[in-house]
């Protein structure tokens, strides 16, 4: 059996990071992962796994969270009593 490659256990844990975040793993997704192990694999730096996760984590903290409305918009609208 072969070996894991530092890159494929790289990769591994961003789609396991993001999916554990509430992320969806898309094509997409995947692709931005691909990308992101390559730049830093480029990079050559001494340690690429933990460059990797701090950057994942750091632009999940930067992205804005989306909040669901809790209420319908307000409407000025006259019950009846007079003129509105």
């Amino acid at each position: 059996m072969m070996e894991t490659t530092a890159s494929e256990r790289t990769l591994h844990r961003i789609l396991n990071y993001w999916l554990q975040s509430g992320v969806s793993i898309t094509q997409e997704t995947e692709r931005k992962a691909l990308r992101l192990v390559s730049e830093i694999y480029e990079r050559e730096s001494s340690e690429p796994m933990n460059e990797c996760l701090e950057l994942v984590i750091r632009q999940l903290d930067e992205a804005p969270e989306a909040l669901p409305q809790i209420a319908p918009p307000i409407r000025r609208t006259s019950l009846g009593y007079g003129e509105f």
